[in-house]
């Protein structure tokens, strides 16, 4: 629907994730942190974050959401997936 009201914008959204998400695979440790744990990357041009953590020297992306959003944005998402690959 967004794409309808401006041209190209779902691909400026891509585009802006991606390069978030280059930003944090070279220089991981520099984002701010969250608690429990987790880090928050601002996408360029859209009020959104990219919510990750480094576990075991990995980089886990956990979600991409809005950047108003509470800090704890995630953390069910996280027990959810935990639980399942029990």
């Amino acid at each position: 629907m967004a794409e309808a009201q401006s041209e190209g914008l779902g691909k400026r959204f891509v585009n802006a994730v991606n390069v978030s998400t280059r930003h944090i695979q070279l220089k991981p440790a520099l984002y701010a942190g969250i608690p429990p744990g987790r880090k928050r990357c601002l996408v360029n041009n859209f009020p959104l974050s990219v919510i990750y953590r480094i576990k075991n020297r990995v980089i886990e992306i956990i979600a991409v959401a809005h950047a108003r959003r509470e800090s704890g944005y995630g953390q069910n998402r996280n027990q959810r997936n935990t639980k399942a690959k029990k």
